[in-house]
């Protein structure tokens, strides 16, 4: 499977550390995820933002998302 295909989540950022956020879903499950499996057309990247969440499909597979 390619890098380059994505997988998009509905989320809100909860905490930001320099390597990952930590996310809250829909079902208000929280997951830390990477900066590195991001997608730069992600509407998130930091602490107190929220909306789509865009990472590598690979990563989404691998973690179970929701």
């Amino acid at each position: 499977m390619s890098d380059d295909t994505h997988e998009s989540y509905n989320v809100s950022v909860v905490i930001e550390t320099d390597q990952a956020l930590l996310v809250r879903f829909e079902d208000s499950t929280e997951k830390w995820i990477p900066k590195s499996v991001i997608h730069v057309d992600s509407d998130v990247f930091e602490a107190d933002s929220e909306g789509t969440l865009i990472v590598k499909r690979w990563f989404a597979e691998r973690e179970g998302l929701p």
